[in-house]
């Protein structure tokens, strides 16, 4: 009897522990507010929790607000630029809980989120697609069922309408919510992976194989699609793996690195009029990168999420 005792008593003290530990943040209706975009009121339930997970799948700027895809579930969500983050929708116990791979917002103020289902050397098996009306505080998902293809990845750009591409290269576009509506659009043969697998083709496209507007050969050189024509743009010789490419302020963003060298450096690139101008030498591999409405540039690894000051630092945010 006493050791039960004991064991029950051990048992609520974790739990305080737990509770104690974990901070519960609410965010405002007014933070949300922003840029005109219609949302609801948080509730007290709405969940919002602090999460351990570092890992950013994805990183969306909307105005001032940032919406981080987590790597282990849920959503990080920033309205000061970064300098506040709340998780939601993290835990996987409960009905509200999301995972995605990205996230985009549409035309119409519509978030939209995709995870997608694969296996190796096969594909997309299958895949999950909500939307959200409130900035991600409540979502819905949209049956896929009836499309008769399998998105890989969210292909659209933020605010324009969504579209989503498939393993196989082809381009839907989502022309009607209500009526779940759908348009094959484009064939995309460089991002048609049945052809790629099949075909040997020394212009390597970047590792974030859903980007069509550039590809990285095997000499270095960097090019951009302009209408069904590729430009060269500058040539990098000591990197032989790209992972992003964003154009901000007149000025071409890269992350690479030298898989020749081991320990592997990182880069952060600043392209201007073809020529390599800055290099940020970072411990972080593969980072994505954003550039928002104001032209500051930010990157997104398994790390977090940081802002890049000045070309020349990197400020953790989250």
């Amino acid at each position: 009897m006493k050791c039960i005792i004991l064991f029950a008593l051990l048992l609520h003290l974790a739990s305080c522990s737990e509770k104690r530990g974990q901070k519960q943040i609410y965010i405002s209706p007014q933070q949300l507010k922003l840029d005109s975009l219609s949302l609801v009121e948080l509730k007290r339930n709405s969940h919002l929790i602090i999460h351990d997970s570092s890992y950013v799948f994805d990183l969306l700027l909307i105005g001032d607000t940032l919406i981080a895809v987590k790597g282990h579930g849920g959503l990080s969500i920033s309205t000061n630029a970064g300098k506040q983050w709340q998780t939601i929708h993290a835990d996987d116990s409960r009905s509200d809980y999301v995972e995605f791979d990205n996230i985009t917002v549409d035309a119409n103020k519509v978030l939209w989120g995709l995870k997608c289902f694969e296996r190796i050397h096969v594909g997309p098996i299958g895949a999950k697609l909500m939307y959200s009306y409130d900035l991600g505080v409540s979502w819905v998902e949209l049956a896929l069922t009836d499309t008769h293809f399998i998105p890989m990845s969210i292909f659209s750009e933020p605010g324009k309408p969504l579209e989503l591409i498939t393993h196989e290269g082809n381009v839907f576009e989502l022309q009607s919510l209500a009526q779940r509506k759908w348009k094959l659009i484009e064939h995309l043969p460089d991002l048609d992976y049945k052809y790629l697998n099949t075909h040997f083709n020394e212009e390597r496209l970047l590792e974030d194989y859903n980007d069509s507007k550039y590809k990285f050969l095997d000499n270095g050189d960097i090019l951009k699609k302009d209408k069904a024509k590729w430009n060269r743009v500058t040539s990098i010789y000591f990197v032989d793996r790209i992972s992003s490419v964003c154009e901000c302020n007149r000025s071409l963003y890269i992350t690479a690195r030298k898989e020749a060298i081991s320990p592997s450096p990182f880069y952060l690139l600043r392209i201007d009029e073809g020529q390599v101008r800055h290099i940020i030498i970072t411990p972080y591999p593969d980072s994505g990168i954003r550039c928002d409405r104001k032209g500051k540039l930010w990157l997104f690894n398994s790390y977090g999420v940081w802002e890049v000051i000045w070309d020349t630092a990197l400020k953790k945010r989250l």
